[in-house]
């Protein structure tokens, strides 16, 4: 499978992560070259964001705020196979999620999910369902659960 491009432009954006290897086979790596270091990221149970240096691989799954200096297009590893994947959201918390396969996906299980927009001067966030590829949310449960990416057809 051949790495798949997606642009991210100028300013904050929330992006995904990805790995190649949830059908099996060796795992591609995915490196946010092109964003300013450092990432942040926000999981179950932190309380802060996460400093991730834009030198270590993203995780599949997760959403991470990279910002751009220009608009850049990152190459993102393919992800094999093309069933659900699941993440476990924590009660009461938002937490930074993103969509790992290289179609849109649907999202559900969490209460609300919200993307984020950039535009020059600012960006605006909005509920969302499904995720662009590369495309990483916020995604919050009151009572936790189980947050499902469902790829569309292709």
């Amino acid at each position: 499978m051949c790495p798949l491009p997606v642009t991210y432009y100028i300013g904050w954006n929330l992006a995904a992560g990805t790995e190649g290897n949830l059908g099996g086979g060796a795992p591609e790596q995915t490196y946010m070259t092109g964003a300013l270091d450092p990432l942040y990221t926000l999981r179950a149970g932190d309380t802060e964001y996460e400093i991730v240096p834009t030198s270590a691989p993203v995780k599949a799954g997760w959403g991470y705020w990279a910002y751009f200096a220009k608009n850049t297009t990152e190459t993102l590893a393919q992800v094999r196979g093309r069933e659900p994947f699941a993440l476990q959201l924590p009660a009461g918390q938002f937490v930074m999620v993103g969509n790992l396969f290289p179609d849109d996906v649907r999202v559900s299980g969490a209460d609300v999910v919200y993307t984020y927009t950039p535009f020059y001067g600012g960006g605006r966030y909005q509920e969302a369902s499904t995720l662009q590829y590369g495309q990483g949310a916020w995604a919050y449960s009151e009572d936790g659960g189980t947050l499902v990416f469902t790829p569309t057809d292709p």
